[in-house]
Order: C-alpha cells, then structure tokens, then sequence
C-alpha cells in the first residue's frame, strides 16, 4: 500500500503561520489607528481604535486551531524529519496555484467593492453621519484608505492561515480515498479467491481475509478520526464568527461570505467523506457476511472442515456484534481528537441556541439561503 509522500516539515509550517499572523495583526492595527485609521472605521466597533485588538485574538484563535487540524490531518512530518525529506510547502500543483491567485484577488476585489460598499450602508446605523448629510464624511481618506492595510489582515487570516488546512486537506483527502479503494479491492479479490478455492482453504488462510477486514476497519476508523474533527472545527468556527463579537469588526456581508467559502471548497471533501463512512461501511459488514454465509456453503461438511467452519462462524458472530455501525461510530467517537471538538461543538451551540436564544440554522448556514428554505415552506 502506497505512502502519503507529501509530508510538510513542521518548522517551516510554524514559520509561514508566524508570519502570516504578524502580516494580519500589522494590517488591523493600521487600519484603526492614525494616521492611516479614520473615526468611521473607529466608530463601527465599540472598541474604537482597540477593535484591532479584537481582531488580533481572532487570528490568534483561528491561527492555533488551523495549526491543530493540520496535525490532526497527518499531513506534518516528524520534527526529527531531515528538510530535504519534507514536501516543500510552496510546491503547489496547477490547480492549487490557480486556487490561491484566484481567491487571493477575489477577495481584493470584494473588500474595495461589494464589503465597503455594505461598510457604508451600514455606517449610519453605528451614530455616524449619513451619507446625505455630510458627504465630506465619506471621503476617500475616511473610508477607502484603511481598506488598504486591512487586505493585509484579509490576507493574512483567509490566505495565509485558513486557506491551507482547505488544500492540504483536499490533497490529503484525495490520498487517502485511493488507499481506500485499494484496501477494499484487496478484500473483495481475497474473498472471491477464497470462496473460488473454498475446497483447499485453511484456518491460516481465513484468517488472512479476516485481518484484510480489520485493516478496512482502522482505515476507515483513521478516516473518522482525520475529518470529523475538521467538521466539528468548521461548526466551532462558525460559531466563534458570531459569539465573539467577531459581528464588531466585521460586516454581517463578510461573515456570510465567509460561510459561503467554507462549504464550496470544504463541503464536497466533507460530503464524500459522510457517505463514505454512513454507507460505505455498512455495504462492506454486509456483504462480508453475505460472502461468508457462500463460503460455508462451499464448504463440505467433512470431519476434517470443523475447525474452519468454526472459525469462519465466530467471525460471521464478530461482524454481526463487534462490527455493526453503532459499534464502529461508537469506538471512533471515544477517540480524543473526535471526543474534544465534539464536546465544545455542543457546548458552544448550546449557549448560543439556548441561551442566547438564536436559531442554530443562522450559525452554520448564510441567512439568505435559511430564510429562502423559511419562505419557501
């Protein structure tokens, strides 16, 4: 079975994420304080000339998160790994490339276009002065400039620290769907050759099929405990958008965007990977049992088989009780890097669903598309 060959060494890792928070932090800071900071962005958070602050800590927050899904992506190669083993990080294919160049100005173009645009609509309801009233009050200066420095803070968080996790974990995920199609190959062909030649099969030789099931088994357990957490981070990190007072800085626009984003690079891995899992392993249990049952048939019943048989009938017992679905989501769910996440996914949605009494839809998903599903049923 083939090995992932595009380990990333972990200093340089810390390094690129070191400087693309210090890149982010420097561009907020600009951007709310003189002399390039004016009183309509100062005046949008109630923090005033501090909201950089605000900002900071969210890079910060997003910047270690990002750091604990690549490790958990097993993407990361050992510290003890010499350089010149490593994947180099900026060694992107095409696709990759044109993903970066290709965000990296769209999302320029919806900073000076569509978000300060919603900047300015918005502007009045914070006390400032309408753009009827006093025009001199939406000049160039005072509202475009600080726009400048805070695409460096844009850049920083959604290139330089968001936008890995979403092409290592695509190329990762692409790795490991093609061990996972070789490993169950290799059980259905070790399955029919055994039922072939069920006539010369061996306890030994059974047992060869029954270790391919397991080795299925941890690779999809592996799978669950590589992307769940990243579905759990995606939830965790939709919520701290909008309970951390994330709103303070940021336009509402800018936070649905970001959303939007999220599942159109994220939500085909995340997708594929749920209905490899929900459906993907049940069909295998099933149809193990089913060539199970085929091969006892082909088996005589001679003195000489009574062994075998019982062995092929204590796995058949296995896959009915220790490998059912609820077994395996159960024994994936005990592992620490699911367990963790999944218990502050809850807790964060209970305070905000319950307690803040707010409607979980709006967490996860853009208001426009929950409130077109609300109108239209």
């Amino acid at each position: 079975m083939d090995k992932f060959d595009k380990y990333l060494n972990p200093r340089s890792i810390l390094a690129w994420y070191l400087l693309s928070l210090l890149f982010s932090i420097l561009g907020t800071y600009l951007a709310y304080n003189e002399p390039i900071g004016s009183e309509a962005w100062r005046i949008w958070s109630p923090a005033g000339e501090d909201a950089w602050i605000k900002d900071a800590i969210r890079a910060i927050a997003i910047t270690f998160v990002s750091l604990f899904f690549l490790w958990n992506l097993d993407v990361l190669a050992d510290w003890r790994t010499a350089p010149q083993n490593c994947y180099p990080i900026f060694r992107l294919s095409a696709f990759e490339t044109m993903t970066v160049v290709a965000l990296t100005i769209l999302l320029l173009i919806l900073q000076f276009t569509y978000l300060r645009d919603d900047f300015v609509r918005n502007l009045p309801l914070r006390n400032y002065p309408s753009l009827q009233a006093s025009p001199e009050m939406y000049s160039f200066k005072k509202i475009t400039l600080p726009y400048i420095p805070y695409s460096l803070y844009a850049i920083g968080v959604y290139i330089g620290i968001m936008l890995p996790i979403i092409l290592f974990s695509l190329r990762r995920f692409k790795f490991d769907l093609s061990i996972f199609v070789q490993s169950k190959k290799h059980l259905e062909n070790l399955a029919h050759q055994q039922q072939a030649s069920a006539e010369h099969l061996t306890v030994p030789r059974f047992r060869q099929f029954e270790l391919a099931f397991q080795n299925y088994v941890i690779l999809l357990k592996n799978f669950c405990e590589r992307y769940v957490p990243l579905i759990l981070g995606i939830a965790i990190f939709l919520i701290i958008e909008q309970v951390s007072g994330s709103i303070d800085t940021s336009t509402q626009s800018a936070i649905e965007i970001t959303k939007i984003f999220i599942w159109i690079f994220l939500g085909p891995v995340l997708f594929s990977f749920m209905i490899l899992i929900a459906f993907g392993y049940q069909t295998t249990v099933k149809s193990a049992e089913q060539k199970l049952l085929a091969l006892i048939d082909c088996i005589d019943a001679s003195p000489g088989t009574g062994e075998l048989i019982g062995e092929i009938i204590n796995f058949r017992e296995k896959l009915i009780w220790n490998y059912s679905p609820l077994s395996f989501m159960v024994s994936t769910v005990k592992s620490a890097s699911i367990a963790i996440p999944l218990l502050l996914t809850l807790t964060f949605y209970i305070m905000q669903a319950i307690i803040k009494e707010s409607n979980w839809l709006y967490i996860v998903f853009p208001k426009e598309i929950v409130q077109f599903f609300k109108d239209l049923y």
